[in-house]
């Protein structure tokens, strides 16, 4: 992940999150990544989620996350997600 994206200066690594199936829904993912923010202000947030995961990449798109980068590794492709505004 971080050979296709290291992050900015002060970037982290965010995850990996699992949320169990009877918390999905109630806000735990919002809440976590609210934390983090409060923990980590103006620090750049990045992670990976495989891309065959539709229901994580629309929960942390949502969160305001973009795509910025994917690789394959093992014949699995993965999502590089970034929270950096100017993220692209």
């Amino acid at each position: 992940m971080l050979k296709v994206w290291p992050g900015g200066p002060g970037a982290y690594v965010y995850g990996p999150v699992c949320v169990a199936p009877d918390a999905r829904g109630l806000g735990v993912l919002d809440a976590l990544y609210a934390r983090l923010r409060a923990t980590f202000p103006g620090r750049e947030a990045i992670l990976f989620i495989r891309e065959d995961n539709p229901r994580s990449l629309k929960a942390h798109l949502r969160l305001g996350m973009r795509a910025v980068a994917r690789y394959d590794f093992g014949g699995t492709v993965f999502v590089v997600l970034s929270d950096r505004p100017d993220a692209e």
